[in-house]
């Protein structure tokens, strides 16, 4: 539902944990302009912001900045470039169910969320392809109905809540939750921030090589 963002930081500071994701009318969070933002703060509120939602990113900051209220996603490097365009450091990151897959499972094919809702719920989840479309006929966020993006979000984001759990208890058994907590989970603030910054190339020197 959408409501209050004073609601949001409330239940955000009662729960200690937010789950959030972009929608972006882009292939790249890096140019591409947010279309909406989902927040869940526990597994029966999930909260849909689309109107003013500038406004509400501003009125967020102190929740997105604070480090004691965890942070989860799926590729979360793509929330941290997005609020970097609005000034708004994402601090207390904690999980990312793409990077623990990937640590998990290096060689797999695909990290989509889709993909690992069913391998660990066995339960069908509308994947990104099936909602966007392929090829000529891809669509974007912008492009769909509000509703359809809304029921999307919602989806995406009780599919990354679901496999937390999981994924946490599979990386401690193979002795891999600190090296995901301690290398994984820092490297992915120093990628968003290379993405972002980028980098400057010798023309010069590479002709000479």
């Amino acid at each position: 539902k959408e409501i209050s963002t004073k609601v949001i930081i409330k239940n955000a500071k009662k729960t200690g944990v937010i789950c959030l994701k972009f929608f972006y009318d882009g292939e790249r969070s890096l140019y591409a302009s947010p279309i909406a933002l989902g927040i869940m703060t526990n597994e029966n509120q999930i909260y849909y912001i689309e109107e003013n939602l500038e406004t509400a990113l501003t009125d967020l900051k102190p929740v997105f900045e604070d480090g004691a209220i965890e942070k989860i996603g799926h590729n979360i490097k793509d929330e941290i470039i997005m609020l970097n365009k609005y000034n708004i450091r994402l601090e207390g990151i904690g999980f990312d169910t793409m990077i623990a897959k990937y640590l998990l499972e290096p060689s797999e094919a695909s990290y989509d969320i889709d993909r690992l809702v069913y391998e660990y719920n066995n339960t069908d989840m509308k994947s990104e392809k099936d909602f966007l479309g392929s090829g000529v006929k891809k669509v974007s966020y912008k492009e769909q109905e509000k509703n359809q993006r809304k029921a999307y979000m919602f989806n995406y984001l009780k599919g990354i809540w679901s496999i937390k759990a999981p994924m946490e208890i599979q990386l401690m058994e193979t002795d891999m939750d600190n090296l995901f907590k301690e290398v994984e989970l820092p490297l992915v603030k120093i990628m968003a921030s290379m993405e972002i910054l980028g980098f400057k190339i010798n023309i010069d020197e590479l002709k000479r090589i």
